[in-house]
């Protein structure tokens, strides 16, 4: 099935596990692994960001998701949340950033998170030029645009509990993975924030450290050995601390605006 969005055409893929990603026609990139869509947002997303935990423990919970895609991301977190406890649902404000407004739409309106969760046209609101529905007491806002420039408007909601860094890769991509990107993040978020990612290259390493966070490995989803977290202040393992010093020594250039910029 194809999609005809605003800036591309998108299809649909069937991953490994049964769920379905999308191809972005606009950047030649699949949204997900095909090892599996739903297993690696639960692997590298709700595992990775320690949610399930963190909305035990807190009156509230914020997440940004980079790359709303076909909405699996919120479709997977309030399922794991309904599975533990629904009434934590409430607690919940999850936004996420969406370049192409008539994809967003779709995945809104006719996506399998749409359907299952019975999303209605009418229950989508349009402030300020995005999208705001609530679903079953959680909130969920996708800013539409060009992400480096939406996410400034995260200075209306409370600091960031969890990064979903989700965007498409480094390569097709940069502008989401470069030091001024990260720092901004850094800016809106918590000091207990995580962020965790696919990638474990040790150019994004550094543009994160040089953004402000902390860095830590962990074991790879599906094909990848291994993939990245960040923290806003030093985790106290060994390992993690010793990682941290061989991403600053390491002779990698990281992803900047500068960078990126030369190499267009």
């Amino acid at each position: 099935m194809d999609i005809k969005g605003s800036l591309a055409t998108y299809k649909i893929v069937k991953t490994e596990d049964g769920s379905v990603t999308a191809h972005s026609g606009l950047f030649d990139e699949n949204c997900h692994s095909t090892s599996g869509a739903w297993d690696e947002t639960l692997y590298n997303y709700i595992s990775g960001c320690n949610v399930i935990e963190k909305i035990r423990k807190q009156s509230k919970l914020t997440i940004l998701e980079v790359g709303f895609g076909v909405g699996l991301g919120v479709y997977v977190t309030l399922k794991e949340i309904i599975k533990d406890n629904p009434d934590n649902l409430k607690k919940l404000l999850f936004i996420s950033t969406e370049i192409d407004r008539d994809f967003a739409y779709w995945a809104l309106t006719e996506s399998d998170f749409a359907k299952e969760f019975c999303i209605a046209p009418n229950d989508i609101q349009v402030i300020n030029g995005h999208f705001h529905v609530t679903i079953q007491g959680a909130k969920l806002i996708v800013l539409v645009g060009d992400a480096r420039e939406t996410i400034r408007d995260l200075k209306e909601y409370p600091l960031l509990d969890c990064i979903y860094q989700d965007a498409f890769s480094p390569q097709k991509n940069p502008t989401l993975w470069a030091i001024e990107w990260f720092r901004d993040l850094r800016s809106f978020s918590s000091n207990k924030v995580i962020m965790s990612t696919y990638s474990s290259a040790m150019r994004v390493k550094k543009a994160m450290v040089n953004g402000g966070f902390f860095v830590s490995n962990r074991q790879g989803f599906g094909r990848k050995r291994t993939c990245t977290q960040a923290f806003a202040v030093a985790p106290k393992d060994t390992e993690s601390l010793k990682l941290h010093q061989q991403v600053i020594n390491s002779q990698s250039i990281p992803i900047s605006d500068e960078t990126h910029t030369k190499t267009k």
